[in-house]
């Protein structure tokens, strides 16, 4: 889903709640027209109402009736003057919500995808597009070929419920906690910075319903200070990159005395990756 049909059903969902709240408060407010009447430095508020000519029932048998409201009960102007402010404000919000309830027809992507979808399978295997349906989109983008950083020798040989080999095991923690709630990623992919410059952030994600990309960093030995300091340079590079924690750069930690927290990742894929 495109971020204008994010943002305006979003704004759908607001005004509805305005308009419902705005309706309801409405009926509690006093009837009548409110008559303002300026005598030089002096104001004079009146309230103008319809009654009924004698025993009539025909609606059309009423006449006007005035009453001039005492400085004593000028609350009963206030309530009139919110009263016809929110009727004017109810009505502009009722032709926003008017013109934008269809949004997410005319701009989702529910009928551009559905054009790729009922083509022949052979037409399917002919087409590029980036309006599929969100699995077989997933499944494009994690298996998109990249060049992964090299592995050392030194680095010791642990592997994913998925058999890739990473470096070390709460990175593999990470990884089946990804596979297991099948959130699409890709350990270690190049990112090239602003400058040319190219750096492998642990894992990149993929949210499949909403299409964003994160970058994730564990940052494993935080109890090391000279770990601590090129964690933090690291970070600082990101955001040099617009690249910010918490909106497109997710970040995981521990040190010896503070594993990683399972139950926070668990948070952190329902907030961001579900």
């Amino acid at each position: 889903m495109c971020d204008l049909v994010k943002t305006v059903l979003r704004e759908k969902e607001n005004l509805e709640k305005e308009i419902r709240i705005l309706k309801e408060k409405q009926k509690e407010y006093p009837a009548g027209r409110l008559k303002i009447n300026q005598r030089g430095k002096h104001t004079q508020f009146c309230m103008q109402t319809m009654q009924k000519e004698g025993n009539h029932e025909d609606p059309r048998k009423t006449k006007e009736k005035i009453i001039y409201i005492k400085r004593e009960h000028l609350e009963i102007v206030n309530k009139i003057v919110q009263r016809d402010y929110e009727k004017k404000l109810l009505r502009a919000l009722e032709s926003r919500y008017k013109a934008i309830k269809n949004v997410s027809t005319v701009y989702g992507d529910t009928n551009l995808i559905r054009i790729y979808s009922e083509s022949h399978p052979e037409r399917k295997s002919r087409i590029t597009t980036k309006y599929l349906p969100d699995d077989e989109y997933a499944e494009s983008w994690q298996n998109q070929v990249y060049k992964a950083k090299l592995l050392g020798e030194n680095v010791p040989e642990i592997y994913t419920a998925k058999g890739e080999r990473v470096r070390s095991k709460s990175e593999k923690i990470l990884a089946d906690l990804f596979e297991r709630n099948k959130i699409p990623y890709r350990y270690e992919h190049p990112l090239e910075l602003q400058n040319g410059n190219v750096i492998y952030p642990d894992f990149m994600l993929l949210n499949k319903r909403t299409r964003k990309e994160y970058y994730l960093e564990h940052l494993g030995m935080m109890d090391d200070p000279q770990y601590a300091e090129n964690a933090i340079k690291r970070i600082a590079l990101y955001e040099r990159n617009d690249i910010y924690p918490g909106e497109k750069l997710l970040i995981t930690s521990e040190t010896r005395n503070t594993p990683l927290n399972t139950a926070l990742v668990a948070q952190l894929i329902q907030h961001y990756l579900l």
